[in-house]
């Protein structure tokens, strides 16, 4: 692909060369890269990927794009840049791949506890409908009905792009996936056109990598920022929740909220837990909605809104 069509919506300023070289693959592990790749210099958490722009341009990378120049250019080498790597390679892997989260209904899932749930009961639940669906989840990966090997919770930009664009490939109308902190963080789902964000939680929890609850709680809060523009569904049982619910409503977002609370648009009139299965009333927008599921537990119940609250808001 032409460099210059991998750069489009990439705020950037080509230093050295012409950005019409064409690219064969992009890379941000110079480990990968061969002839005629594109390498991206990232700062990550163990470390920094311009220490390596020329190991990647020996190895023959064509072009490089980076947040720091380096002192010495080689000739022949396109040297682009930007103001942040991990957000040019979101946008140049969707590009890459055909822009696919354009191309289907996308529902990212956030939170500390019931992601894989969440996103695993909307999958399914599509499936039973009859239409074809992906899902990047941490247990495994579903493009269609093709089990996929699951590396992370969150994939790193150009897999969630290449399975994405797989999905597309396949039929698939929706994609429903689950939303790391550290994805989020880390800019993984950067520049993917979610039709709905949800969040479900936040509990003790990835401390190590954040350091502060504040923190942890500010990474989960940018997939319902400006950046991901989406109808949003919320659980309001706690305060981080509500705190979350505060800042859409600011922003005039349109929001379904869900939680045990009353004041919830989707919240339970009655619940009956079984051993292997729960029965419940759900009340719905006003609405009353018995429901029966082969699942036990209060955060089951809680996992099950969240994922009506995310069929509703696909219509």
């Amino acid at each position: 692909m032409n460099l210059r069509e991998l750069l489009d919506g990439v705020a950037c300023e080509v230093v050295q060369g012409r950005p019409d070289v064409e690219v064969k693959m992009i890379h941000f592990d110079s480990r990968k890269v061969g002839e005629g790749d594109l390498f991206v210099a990232q700062r990550g958490v163990s470390a920094d990927g311009h220490g390596y722009i020329g190991k990647a341009v020996a190895a023959g990378a064509v072009a490089v794009v980076c947040e720091e120049v380096p002192g010495e250019l080689k000739e022949g080498v396109v040297y682009v840049k930007t103001g942040n790597s991990s957000e040019a390679l979101g946008v140049m892997s969707s590009n890459f791949y055909g822009n696919p989260s354009r191309r289907m209904k996308v529902v990212g899932v956030t939170g500390t506890n019931g992601k894989t749930t969440t996103a695993t009961l909307l999958y399914e639940l599509v499936c039973l409908l009859g239409r074809k669906a992906g899902l990047l989840s941490t247990v495994c990966n579903y493009i269609g009905d093709e089990r996929v090997h699951a590396t992370h919770t969150t994939p790193d930009a150009m897999e969630i792009n290449e399975l994405m664009g797989r999905m597309v490939d396949a039929g698939c109308e929706y994609c429903f996936m689950e939303v790391s902190s550290h994805a989020l963080d880390l800019r993984r789902t950067w520049d993917t056109d979610f039709a709905v964000t949800a969040f479900t939680n936040l509990t003790q929890d990835h401390l190590d990598y954040h350091h502060t609850f504040d923190d942890y709680f500010e990474a989960k809060a940018l997939l319902f920022s400006k950046d991901y523009p989406a109808r949003r569904v919320i659980s309001i049982d706690g305060s981080w929740g509500r705190e979350l619910l505060r800042r859409c409503t600011a922003a005039g977002d349109e929001v379904i909220t869900t939680g045990f609370d009353v004041s919830a648009q989707i919240h339970p009139v009655e619940v009956t837990y079984e051993a292997a299965r729960t029965k419940a009333v759900l009340e719905v927008r006003g609405t009353r909605i018995a429901v029966e599921y082969p699942l036990v537990g209060r955060f089951n119940v809680e996992n099950v809104m969240t994922a009506f609250g995310c069929a509703l808001a696909l219509g």
